[in-house]
This record gives C-alpha cells, structure tokens and sequence, in this order.
C-alpha cells in the first residue's frame, strides 16, 4: 500500500511540473515581447520633444565680435551660450547653440553664407553689415561697473603712456604715433575719429603715423606700454578689464580728456553710443529667436546671472540712429579724402605736370590748327575738388552740441529740391563731377549749389555739412543708395611733415 501510495503522489507531482513546463512555455513569448515593448516605448519618451535625443538636435551657430581674440572671446561668451542652451532644452526645443567667434571681415562672409544665425557685435559693424545682410536686433548688452551700476552705452579710450609729459591733449596728438585696431572699428577707431575731427585734426593727415594692427586690442596697450607707438585707441572697459585680470596698472596709463563725464565709471575720452546688440538673421526660426529674446531678458534678474556665472545682462534693444548716422558721416569723409588724397599726390609733381600740360595743349592746339577744325579747345567741365576732404575748422560746431541748433534744422528744411538732391548725393561721398553726371547739370551748377548750402546752413566746410546732414537725417531727404565707402585695404598712414 505505501509503493502505491508513494507512485501516485509521484505522478500527481510530475503533473503539477509539466503543467508549470508547460504554461512556461506558452507564456515565454509573451515575456520576450513585453521585453521588448518595454525597451520600444523608452525609446519612444526618449525622443519626444521634452527630451530630444543627439541625433535629432540641429546645431545653431551664433558669431561673436573677437575683439580681444578668439580665446578671449570664447572664454567670455561661453556661459552665455551654456545658459541659452539649458534654456533650449528646458523648453524642449531640439537645438544646440554653438560660439563661434568672428572678425570684422568674417562676419559678412559667414552671415552670407548661412553658416551663423546669430551674431554678437559692435553697433557701427552691425550697422555696416545690415546694408547686405538682413539682421533685426533683439535686445541690446548692458555691462555692470564696478559699483554695480549697469551700463548701456559705450565709447573709446584715447591714452597713452603716463610718464609722457609731451603729450596732454588730443591736439599733442598731430605728428605723433597712434595705434588702433581698424579703420572700420566703430569703439575701436571711428567714435575716437569723430571726436578728433571736431577738434580740428585729421587722424590720416595730422598723425605722424596712424597704424591699424587688428584684434586683439590688448596689443595696442601692450605697445603704448612698450613706446613702440606714442598713443592708442580702444573701447571703454578694455583696461579696466586689463586691470582686473592683473596685466595693466592703470597708474601707467594717461587717458586725454578722462574728465568728460564725471559720473561715468570707466574711462572714457569720446561720446557714447548704444552698447552691442544681439543680432537675428533674417530667415531664422521665428520660434526660437522669440525664445532666445525671452531668455536673455531673464539676465536682468541677478539670481540667474549668479546661477549661470553671466557677466553681463540684457536689456530692450536700444535704438541706433545715432550709430548709423556717424558712420555715414565717416564713410562720406572717406571717400572725400581718398579723391582729396590723390590730388595731394599730384600736388608733389606740380611743375613736372605743369609743364607736361602746357605741352600737351601747345601739341594739341598746333594739330588742331593744321587740320582746320575750327573748333575751340575743349574747356576743362567743372573742376575737380582739390580740397576734397573740406576745411576741418568747422567741424566743431558741427560735431558738438551745436548740431542740435533749432535754426540749422530748419535750414534744412527750406532747401530746395535740388538742393536736396545735391545734398543727399554729398553725403553719399559723391564728387562734384559725379553730382552733375548723376542729375545731368554741369559741374559749375553744381558748385553753385554746394555753395548755397554752406551759406543757407551757416557752415564753413563740405565735411561739416554731411555730418550736420547726417546727424539730423537730413542726408535721407531724397531716395539715394549710399555707398560703402570704407577702404578696408588701408592699414598703415605715414604722413610726411608739410
């Protein structure tokens, strides 16, 4: 009885195991499949939008001014572009902002070519760039002295060693040395330009040398230090950065006229102007420039730049006519000087060329004679600006604040429409000969209008009119196209003393 007893509890046993065998087995597949269910549906949350994955996130590259280098400026910005980028995938967009730093000619290329969207740099670059490329700014830098204070605007530094007792003023500055980044600089040359031509001086004439060296302007510190230059030019905040950083003493630097804002915390020798904006291109996600516009107004909020180790905020964009309207002006004088400069050139060969004229028309006039003609030498059509430049003498009443002088704009107002036309095409850098080309007059109507103008607005000089013009937007009366007149080839002005 106990055999028996034991086999069926054996046998009873052996089915329970294969009914536990079996169910395994018709269950196994489901397992596997929920296994992998479970692996799909991770993948799934892994690429929505609130968490994209590497593959899917496109890369936007944003261009920053390199005015101290392209390390400097990665250094400086990329905490910047970390907290944009947290921003970004906070909201779950698929984008990643990459830095890239630029120069003043990179930038128009890179624009142009689509290969950065955004673009951090000095308003006079942006106002130049935005001629060939469609760019909005969406807000406007605001940098923090050290008294906390924030800054909006910004200027240039004119300085030079402080144990050089020959030079005290701006007007030391004629035959001597000076160094500055470029011609086409706006903090870096060209706001330090419109202050010098309002006193009378003509930084490509007056200098003894004028050397542009290009970025980083740290070097032209470096080299006023050295007195490998006698002065130098460079936006304002570059040397208390310098000092900050522990490579400047300041006691070794004179700035020219550091006392023209008492309440201004940095140094500065010129007027001031909008800070840097961060600029869109046109054509970019609507989107997210309109998040990015967001995020960098959050700056204002001190506990996100202390959180994200941001050394400057962001505000409103601030407007630029200012900006825009110097460097027309510049751009104006320009190409006045370079057609005032060749005729300089001719000046030096004067008698050579007197000479080789007079024989030129005796030949003429003989070969005329023998072949009967009967006609009359052809007079000289108007004659070409020797003076192009202007006189700079009354520059400063131009460039001052006299520029806002009620009777100069309502001057302008009572111009005619011709003398508009002459007036526009002045701004534009036009030579007399161009003028009368363009409105089909001849040269002698056209400096009889030139004259009226001077006359009418009370001024002593074609290069005060176009900035008085200008600085009142008066240059934009009729719908002409100004051209660029910038000679970015130039780089180093000797000048001989006269």
């Amino acid at each position: 009885m106990q055999k028996v007893w034991s086999w069926r509890i054996i046998m009873t046993l052996d089915k329970r195991i294969w009914r536990a065998l079996w169910a395994l087995v018709l269950v196994l597949p489901l397992i596997v499949q929920h296994g992998f269910l479970n692996r799909g549906w991770a993948a799934a949350i892994e690429s929505t939008p609130g968490a994209p994955s590497d593959a899917a996130v496109r890369t936007v590259h944003v261009g920053v001014l390199a005015y101290r280098g392209a390390q400097a400026a990665s250094k400086r910005w990329q905490p910047l572009i970390a907290y944009l980028n947290a921003s970004l995938r906070k909201a779950g967009l698929a984008v990643r902002l990459a830095l890239h730093p630029v120069t003043l000619e990179s930038a128009r290329v890179l624009l142009e070519a689509g290969q950065i969207d955004y673009l951090l740099t000095n308003p006079g670059h942006y106002v130049s760039l935005a001629r060939e490329v469609p760019l909005a700014p969406i807000a406007t830098m605001e940098r923090f002295a050290a008294d906390g204070r924030g800054l909006i605007r910004f200027g240039s530094v004119i300085f030079t060693r402080a144990d050089n007792t020959a030079i005290k003023t701006l007007a030391d500055l004629k035959g001597r040395s000076v160094t500055a980044v470029s011609p086409e600089a706006f903090g870096g040359f060209q706001i330090a330009w419109a202050e010098f031509v309002s006193q009378d001086i003509d930084p490509f004439q007056d200098f003894g040398t004028l050397r542009f060296t290009g970025f980083p302007q740290d070097a032209i510190v470096e080299a006023v230090l050295r007195g490998e230059t006698d002065a130098g030019i460079v936006r304002t905040g570059l040397l208390e950065s310098m000092a900050r950083e522990g490579r400047l003493d300041l006691s070794r630097i004179r700035v020219l006229q550091a006392g023209r804002y008492p309440e201004w915390p940095l140094l500065v020798s010129t007027r001031l102007y909008p800070e840097w904006p961060f600029l869109a291109r046109g054509g970019v996600n609507k989107h997210l420039t309109e998040h990015i516009a967001r995020a960098l107004l959050d700056t204002q909020d001190e506990q996100v730049r202390k959180a994200h180790d941001l050394r400057v905020a962001w505000t409103t964009p601030q407007p630029y006519e200012d900006v825009r309207q110097l460097v027309l002006a510049y751009e104006a004088w320009r190409n006045r000087a370079a057609s005032g400069g060749v005729l300089s050139g001719l000046r030096i060969a004067a008698p050579l060329l007197l000479a080789l004229l007079l024989a030129g028309g005796l030949i003429v006039y003989l070969l005329m004679r023998s072949a009967g003609a009967g006609r009359s030498r052809p007079s000289m059509a108007g004659k070409t600006e020797g003076g192009a430049m202007g006189s700079l003498a009354a520059a400063k009443s131009g460039m001052g604040e006299s520029a806002m002088d009620p009777r100069i704009r309502e001057a302008f107002r009572k111009l005619t429409p011709r003398e508009q036309q002459v007036l526009s095409l002045l701004c534009q850098g036009k030579s007399t000969k161009a003028i009368a080309q363009e409105l089909a007059i001849s040269p002698k109507t056209v400096e009889h209008y030139r004259a009226s103008l001077l006359k009418k607005t009370g001024v002593k000089s074609a290069t005060s009119l176009v900035w008085l013009a200008t600085r009142q937007g008066f240059d934009r009366m009729c719908d002409s196209k100004p051209e660029n007149g910038a000679h970015a080839n130039d780089r180093i002005y000797h000048n001989s003393p006269s």
